[in-house]
């Protein structure tokens, strides 16, 4: 995160900006629950994963990423000193399951380790350098299409050129993950090499714009 901050700065301490990021870091954490569990024990995680959702708690969260961003706090610290203020993200899954089997294996199969649960949110913190990225490919791609259309001055492709910078902008704005922003950096790429940074209408310009909603 540090290295990450000196490339693009630090993240937004306002309340609105770590509740959107609470809320995508919850929403990450849902869609993907399987990284709470170890492989072994991903054959039982469908139970296992309601529950431990059902425990995790958005203010929690917030106010982890509050400690973490704001006091500066690192993950032990605020384990050992600070962990009442975030208690939902520290619950001993592998102490609690050990003291309810009468097997002195069940804590080393256990399926979480002791605030694992904080190393995983540090980990999902990505949100702010998402919309850093997506607000860079925005300004960036903003600028090529109004260098194009000061050139354009055919009307045909005036209107195609801006049908596909409102299609990639709405994609855009939609994309929620990494990978969701990579595929729309991706296919705007792929349409600029392929058309040579000039938007021409022809048959594979028609099937690919297709996916966007466009039409010449």
């Amino acid at each position: 995160m540090q290295m990450i901050e000196e490339i693009v700065g630090p993240p937004p301490l306002d309340i609105r900006s770590i509740e959107e990021d609470t809320i995508w870091i919850h929403n990450q954490l849902v869609m993907n629950s399987y990284i709470l569990f170890c492989k072994k024990r991903t054959e039982e995680r469908s139970v296992e994963v309601y529950v431990l959702l059902n425990k995790i708690k958005k203010e929690d969260i917030m106010r982890f990423l509050e400690l973490h961003h704001v006091e500066k706090f690192d993950i032990p610290f605020i384990a050992m000193y600070r962990k009442q203020q975030c208690l939902s993200l520290l619950d001993d899954f592998e102490q609690n399951e050990a003291e309810n089997e009468d097997n002195d294996d069940v804590g080393q199969a256990g399926q979480l380790k002791w605030h694992k649960v904080l190393w995983i949110i540090k980990e999902l913190d990505m949100w702010f350098l998402l919309q850093k990225r997506k607000s860079v490919l925005q300004m960036h791609q903003r600028k090529i299409y109004d260098e194009e259309c000061s050139k354009i001055d055919n009307s045909e492709k005036y209107t195609l050129n801006k049908q596909l910078f409102e299609s990639i902008s709405k994609s855009l704005n939609e994309a929620k993950t990494k990978e969701e922003i990579d595929d729309v950096d991706a296919k705007y790429t792929l349409n600029k090499l392929l058309s040579g940074f000039n938007i021409i209408c022809t048959i594979y310009n028609l099937c690919y714009l297709d996916s966007f909603d466009c039409r010449c």
